[in-house]
């Protein structure tokens, strides 16, 4: 009462909030928060957040696969092997219908005719 009316109402509350423990405080002075408390984080304390739930430590562990029965290797990921949109198309020739059409185009005394129709002919069009 003496610091009260010393310093009046206004002052005397600051002091008083900043030095005494009271309850009215967010977190209680607590040093871990309890998973269920939201805090407000904005000044007008319409967004508040809390702990994410479920939390990170309560997750199912990693599951690491393993071989299974015909020992196929589980971290084989090589895109051609499952690319069915090319298989069995040569990749150094891959459009023989297009080097036949090319071939029409050129000029016959052109160099490149007689090593395009050598391509054409090892690969059976």
């Amino acid at each position: 009462m003496f610091l009260q009316s010393k310093f009046g109402e206004e002052w005397f509350q600051k002091l008083r909030k900043l030095v005494l423990w009271t309850m009215d405080k967010t977190h209680n002075l607590e040093g871990i928060l309890n998973p269920s408390t939201k805090v407000p984080s904005t000044k007008d304390g319409k967004v508040t957040v809390q702990f994410c739930y479920p939390s990170p430590g309560n997750r199912k562990p990693v599951q690491i696969p393993t071989a299974d029965e015909n020992d196929n290797n589980p971290y084989f990921v090589a895109h051609y092997v499952r690319d069915t949109t090319r298989q069995g198309t040569d990749p150094v020739f891959p459009h023989p219908e297009l080097e036949s059409a090319h071939i029409v185009l050129l000029s016959p005394d052109h160099p490149m005719v007689e090593e395009l129709k050598a391509k054409l002919a090892g690969a059976g069009v």
